[in-house]
Parts: C-alpha cells; sequence; structure tokens
C-alpha cells in the first residue's frame, strides 16, 4: 500500500527536478493532479484499471506513474520538453525510455487526453483577485498573501489524497479524507446512506479516520454510524479530525455510556471547533471513564484560550501515556494546569506542548517542577515543546532537561550559543536521553563544533535532528570526527543545511567518515551504524552515494554492512583496484566468506536488492577469474595438499570382568 510518505518523497523529488531545470512548480502541481484524478476516476480501460490498482500497492509502479505525469506535465505547461532519455537518465536509469513512454500513454488514454485542467493555486489566485480589490490591504501584505496562498498549495501537495474507492480497499479500515474542508450538502445524503448501508454487516473494523469532511447531521450518526461503532468490538483507533460538532458529541456520548469501542487505545480529534465548557465536560468523562484510552490528540482545538477548557480536559485525562496539546494557545497560566496535572499524573509518558505561546516564563515553571520532582513520582519520558520561541539561555530553563526524560523536541525554537551551552553541558552527564530533535533552530558552525564535541563522549543518544540550520562545509571535519568516535548514533538528519555535493562539503562528510574507499582497512575503520540524511532526495547521490551507504548502515550487522560496501567499493564503483595478493595470508575459517563476497556485484543476482536499483546481468566470467585469482594466489593453497600422517586407527581394549562366583584357586600340596 502507497503511504503518505512515498507520496512526500515523490513530491520532493519532483520539486527538485523543476528547480534544477528553472521551471515552474506549477507543473509539478499539474502533474499530481493528473495522479490523483487517474487513480479516482473509474477506469476506461483495461491497461488503465491494471495500473490504478497496482500503483496504489507497488510503491515502483506509483514512482513510475508520477514520473511519466511530470514527464507529460513539462511538455504541456512548459516552453521546452525533456526527452524520455533525459527523463530516464535523471531518474538514474531506474525505468527504460519505453516503460515512461507506455505509463505516459496509459495515463493519458485514462484521462481522455484531459490535461489542463486548473490546479489549487491558480483556483487560489482566482479568488484572491476576485476579493482583493474590495479589502483595504497594503501592497507587501497582499504580496504575501499570494505566496502564502503558493507555500499552502505545496504543502497540500504531499498529502495522500485518494478517493473512498482506494481508500477501503482493506475492509478493517475506514478512511475519508481531504486536504481542505468538505461541508455537509444535502444532496450528498443518499451517498452517505449508501456509505454507511455498506458497512453496516463489517464487524473487522480496527481503525476509522475522517478528516476534514463535514457529515450529515443528527439522526445520521444515530442511526447510521452509532451501530457500526457498536457492532466492531475489536476498533482500537479512531481519528476524526476538523468534523462537525454532532459527530463529535456522538461518540462522546457513546464512549460516555461503554457501550462501544471498549477496546480503543487512540482517539484524535485534533482541528475541532468545540467553544462550549459543557462539550469539553462531556468528552472529558468519556475520555476518563474508558479506561482502555492510552493515547488523546487534541491540538489545535484552542484550548489555552479559555482555562476553563483546558483544566476539565486535564481532569478527564488521569489515565492516558500519551497526551497531545500543540497549537492551543496555552500561556503560562495554561502551563500552571499542566504542572498540576503532571504532579498528579502516574501514567503519562508522552506530553507535546509544541506551538503554544507560554515562552519563558512557562518554561522556567515547568523546568521548576522537574527539577523538584522525584523519578518516581512522574512517569514522564517523552517531552515535545516545539515552536514556541523558546532560547534555554538562563540555567534555570535549562532544567527542563531532566535525566528521567529520553525523547525531547526542541526544533523550530530560537535557541543560539546560550542555550546549546546548555544542551552540551546536559549531554556530558551522559544522560537517558535517546533522541533529541534540534531541528530549525539556525544553528551556526560554532553550535556544531560544541555539539559534535560532546557527541563523542555520550554513549546513550541514539537518534539526533539537527536539519535546517546553518552549518555549512566548514562544520564537516567536526562532524566527520564525532562519527568515526560514536558507535550508538543509530540515526543523524543534517539534510537542509549548506552542507551541499562535491564543493559543498557532503562528499568529504560521506567519504571520510562513513565510507573511506581509498583501502580495505579504510573501509573497515569507517562509520558503520550511523544513518547519516544529507538531503530530501537523491541530488547529488552520483558523487556521495549517500543513500546507499545510509540502508547499508541500516543493516544493524556490522559484518554485512562492511561487506556490502567492500564490493560497492571494488567490483561495482571500481574505486579500489582488486588484487587477489591482497587476501594471501588471510586464515582457512574466513576463505567461503571471501570465495562469496568476490563472486557478488551490486545488482548482480539480486545482490543488494533493497540497496542498489539498477540490475546487471552476465558478470559470470568475471566472478570465476576473481575466484581464480584468489584462490591461486592463496599462501595456505599449497598446505591443503600436503600429505599428513593420516588417521592412526586405535584398537579399543577391555578388560574381561571376573565374575562373582569365581575364586581364586591353588594348587594343593
Amino acid at each position: 500500500m502507497i503511504s503518505a510518505d512515498d507520496r512526500r518523497k515523490l513530491v520532493d523529488w519532483c520539486y527538485s527536478v523543476v528547480d534544477h531545470c528553472e521551471l515552474s512548480r506549477e507543473t509539478v502541481a499539474s502533474a499530481m493532479e493528473m495522479v490523483d484524478r487517474f487513480l479516482s476516476m473509474p477506469s476506461n480501460s483495461v491497461d488503465a484499471a491494471r495500473v490504478s490498482d497496482e500503483a496504489l500497492r507497488d510503491q515502483s509502479k506509483f514512482q513510475l506513474l508520477t514520473i511519466a505525469a511530470l514527464y507529460s506535465s513539462i511538455k504541456v505547461h512548459e516552453r521546452i520538453a525533456l526527452s524520455s532519455d533525459l527523463f530516464a537518465e535523471i531518474c538514474s536509469r531506474a525505468y527504460t525510455v519505453e516503460e515512461i513512454e507506455d505509463m505516459e500513454r496509459i495515463l493519458l488514454s485514462g484521462l481522455s487526453w484531459r490535461c489542463h485542467s486548473p490546479t489549487a493555486h491558480q483556483i487560489g489566485l482566482l479568488i484572491l483577485s476576485l476579493l482583493l480589490p474590495y479589502v483595504d490591504i497594503p501592497e507587501l501584505e497582499e504580496e504575501n498573501r499570494f505566496e502564502n496562498n503558493r507555500y499552502e498549495v505545496a504543502l497540500r501537495l504531499k498529502e495522500l489524497q485518494f478517493t473512498l474507492r482506494h481508500e477501503n480497499h482493506k475492509k478493517n479500515q475506514i478512511s475519508l479524507e481531504s486536504a481542505t474542508c468538505v461541508p455537509y450538502q444535502e444532496e450528498l445524503l443518499p451517498s452517505w446512506n449508501a456509505f454507511a448501508d455498506s458497512q453496516k454487516n463489517n464487524k473487522s473494523l480496527t481503525s476509522i479516520k475522517i478528516k476534514k469532511i463535514y457529515l450529515p447531521p443528527s439522526p445520521f450518526f444515530k442511526d447510521k454510524l452509532y451501530p457500526i461503532l457498536k457492532k466492531n468490538k475489536n476498533l482500537t483507533s479512531l481519528e476524526l479530525i476538523g468534523v462537525n460538532l454532532p459527530l463529535i458529541l456522538g461518540v462522546a456520548r457513546a464512549l460516555k455510556k461503554k457501550k462501544c469501542c471498549n477496546k480503543l487505545v487512540a482517539l484524535d480529534l485534533s482541528s475541532n471547533k468545540i467553544n462550549d465548557v459543557a462539550h469539553y465536560q462531556l468528552l472529558s468523562e468519556a475520555i476518563g471513564n474508558h479506561h482502555s484510552l492510552s493515547y488523546v490528540n487534541l491540538s489545535n482545538n484552542k484550548l489555552g484560550k479559555n482555562v476553563d477548557h483546558l483544566s476539565v480536559v486535564l481532569k478527564g485525562s488521569g489515565n492516558l501515556e500519551s497526551l497531545i496539546l500543540d497549537s492551543n494557545f496555552i500561556d503560562s497560566d495554561g502551563i500552571d494546569l499542566v504542572i498540576d496535572f503532571l504532579k498528579s499524573n502516574k501514567t503519562l509518558t508522552t506530553l507535546s506542548l509544541g506551538d503554544n505561546i507560554f515562552g519563558a516564563k512557562g518554561l522556567k515553571a515547568l523546568a521548576t517542577t522537574f527539577e523538584s520532582v522525584k523519578d518516581d513520582d512522574m512517569a514522564l519520558r517523552e517531552l515535545n515543546l516545539s515552536r514556541n520561541r523558546l532560547t534555554l539561555s538562563a540555567k534555570v530553563e535549562s532544567k527542563v532537561l531532566c535525566d528521567k526524560l529520553t525523547h525531547i523536541d526542541l526544533s523550530y525554537n530560537q535557541i543560539k550559543m546560550p542555550g546549546v551551552r546548555n544542551i552540551v553541558a546536559y549531554l556530558e552527564n551522559n544522560p537517558a536521553l535517546s533522541c533529541l530533535n534540534l531541528a530549525g533552530n539556525r544553528m551556526r558552525n560554532a553550535a556544531a563544533v560544541l555539539l559534535m564535541g560532546v557527541l563523542k563522549r555520550n554513549t546513550n543518544l541514539a537518534h539526533l535532528n539537527l536539519r535546517q540550520n546553518s552549518f555549512s562545509k566548514a562544520s564537516v571535519p567536526c562532524i566527520v570526527d564525532a562519527l568515526k568516535n560514536n558507535s550508538t548514533l543509530l540515526t543523524f538528519d543534517l539534510s537542509d543545511n549548506n552542507i551541499k555535493p562535491k564543493s559543498g562539503g557532503r562528499k568529504e562528510l560521506v567519504t571520510n567518515a562513513l565510507y573511506d574507499c581509498t583501502s580495505l582497512q579504510s573501509i573497515i575503520d569507517s562509520n558503520h551504524s550511523c544513518q547519516v540524511y544529507l538531503s530530501d532526495n537523491n541530488w547529488g547521490n552520483r558523487e556521495t552515494h549517500e543513500v546507499e551507504i545510509r540502508k547499508m548502515n541500516a543493516f544493524g550487522n556490522e559484518g554485512k554492512t562492511i561487506r556490502y560496501k567492500l564490493v560497492l567499493a571494488m567490483f561495482t564503483l571500481k574505486t579500489i583496484p582488486f588484487s587477489p595478493h591482497g587476501f594471501q595470508h588471510i586464515p582457512l575459517e574466513l576463505m567461503p566468506r571471501l570465495l562469496e563476497l568476490v563472486q557478488q556485484e551490486m545488482g548482480h543476482k539480486g545482490f543488494g536488492k533493497n540497496v542498489w536499483k539498477a540490475s546487471k546481468k552476465g558478470q559470470g566470467s568475471r566472478c570465476l577469474t576473481r575466484v581464480y585469482g584468489v584462490m591461486s594466489s592463496w599462501s595456505m593453497l599449497p598446505s591443503l595438499f600436503e600429505r599428513g600422517p593420516g588417521k592412526v586407527k586405535t584398537k579399543k581394549v577391555t578388560k574381561k570382568r571376573k565374575r562373582a562366583d569365581d575364586e581364586d584357586w591353588t594348587a594343593e600340596g
């Protein structure tokens, strides 16, 4: 099944192609619109039906469909056209010219050659152009609104948007999603009734997701949806994001009475418009009475604008393990309520307070609480404080980095050198922290030097995110030094910095830290455990092979990783000349592994299937030549044919037992 992450990566790749070719990003929007329309509408041919079905289940087919759509969109909307051969080259020959052209033909045929549909950005511009003449807005703000429209559309383009026909291919899931809010229309009631009737006998549902779609008003929930919830005893996840209030209240009443969803574990009620304290009281009682619930997401509900709302919600959340309160305008007064909640809670392990407004005052109160509460009195282990304009410059603020936490998210704040020094001092004590997110803080090379210095000594940190900062080529030496001296870091995100391919330091980083292929020994001495992310796409990967190296380091098996890197260096990239004499002193017990290794090549007979895309054929004679070279130059080969003493046969000698009735006989005189 194609995931949202698959789509996001493909859209990023399409953006990188048009940016490099200096084309319009609208071309990507048009291409993805063609893909969505092709997958959503009824197929008009056997080929279109086959491709539509395969593209939703096979990542390779979905990727090829997107590439063909971009190839066609460039020809339609741009003044230049890229040849199919050039497009195949851009795709690193993952697909042939014939495959791209065949997929384009099926795509255009399936769309009945309708490839000029307006994009969301164009519609947004049209709406703004109609509204702005009647509104008094400064010229600069007007430009910002147009730019915001372009930015929002670019983000939404990455979201997974398929129709119900495709999302419901699994009987145990219902997923109704839209990128923008879809209000209820009375003429759609027969369709909603038909959908509910199609699910009334389904008793295998484990997940229901409704996002930004308004369902029919009462009595639709009572007559149609409630029976579905009641029948599905194994429902564990319920997501109602940006939906109408009657649906929220109906679910809350059902959960409060414990008449359905007794195995519900996760409840997502983010981005809803709940403004009445009585409604929050009902929701709080529903959460408190449903003891199977361990995860609740109430982000983007403006809870902090009314302290009573937040207080009521926290009152019913005493049994939860995870509580998400992002984007709720929680100020320092709201943080005081959260602190009281934490002091009395013994089960909450994850708390998310991202994108709120409590500032330094609220952070100090939170830090003071963490410092005073004993470890046994608080179960909290994961804390999200992203997008709160925090600096951590004061020592008191840095106390929020307590030893009990294992995950801390401080991304997209305003952490400069004083805050970095406090974080480094915290990491020097080697706390239990395993995941640290410092993305988007615009830290410079001086901060990288401090962080990489402590990384050499910290042995617990496993995941470090430093993406979207301002590190440049000057920071590469200290990063290389840290990676060479750290064996516990598993993922390290440096993407969207100023570490660029070739002259920007990226190749130097990969070569010196992860894949030094100047000799066999240098490969062995490289880092084989850390997955380093340097870009969101594959641009520049031909120079660094960073994607392949990252996949190799993800094996979790150092021996396997080294073997793959040796094959890549000696037999695929040929950066190290193959010399059979280099293996002449290898011990006998390692010879089978060596003979297996010299017969490999990336892409040959499935070797490196999940690492290397391109396949190679006809390598048999080379493999035999390598095997012969290794065996003929092996110093121990003659000893295998020397005649030894042979096996000595020994005869087992057994003493004859003396019978119990035997007596010693002596002759009489």
